[in-house]
């Protein structure tokens, strides 16, 4: 491995790692791997808000040349099969999901302003950790973090390719969702009586 790449990933993580121990990451990996690296760092920031940006540019000048007629089409084509025709009452951060058949993974959505075209299309989100239960009265709560991986807007063409160039481009990246259900619905829908049967 490179000293290059090498300082690049210690700048990152050591701190980090570092601090979770109560260890000093100067001492631990040394002021010059630190500072080297940071350097590298904002050299590949740089780098990569210039590439997002100019992402966001040509992406605008893709709208700009569509007509309305086009834009509107690419929008409803853009909406969740389940809420085309009701995409317009859904606003910007809404949580959306829904199941293909009963037993199929959930499709989970977030509806986001595109950065370039400014229009309201859904980001797939990925579930990222789940917290733990609590109970309040009869239900069963909990919160979902998910995460935005990618984007590809539907109506100007802009491509995100990660979780880094989401945030680059100002996308909020982070999701968290409260989940619920009654108690009555996790344990007395699957309960049967002793006698169950035995008539």
């Amino acid at each position: 491995m490179s000293t290059r790449i090498s300082g690049f990933r210690s700048s990152r993580v050591s701190p980090k790692s570092c601090a979770g121990l109560g260890l000093d990451p100067l001492i631990f990996v040394g002021r010059n791997t630190i500072e080297s690296g940071r350097l590298l760092i904002a050299v590949q920031d740089k780098k990569l808000d210039a590439e997002i940006k100019k992402r966001v540019a040509e992406a605008i000048l893709r709208f700009e040349s569509l007509s309305e007629a086009e834009v509107k089409r690419r929008k409803l084509a853009a909406a969740p099969l389940f809420l085309r025709g009701k995409w317009d009452s859904v606003t910007a951060g809404m949580i959306v999901s829904y199941r293909i058949s009963l037993g199929a993974p959930k499709n989970v959505y977030c509806a986001v302003d595109c950065p370039a075209c400014k229009c309201l299309v859904p980001a797939a989100l990925r579930e990222a950790r789940v917290s733990d239960e609590r109970i309040d009265k009869d239900d069963i709560y909990w919160e979902v973090t998910y995460v935005v991986e990618q984007f590809v807007c539907p109506v100007c063409g802009l491509e995100l390719f990660s979780m880094t160039e989401v945030r680059c481009a100002g996308l909020e990246h982070q999701y968290i969702d409260q989940e619920y259900e009654s108690i009555q619905e996790r344990f007395l829908n699957n309960y049967e009586p002793d006698d169950y049967g035995n008539d």
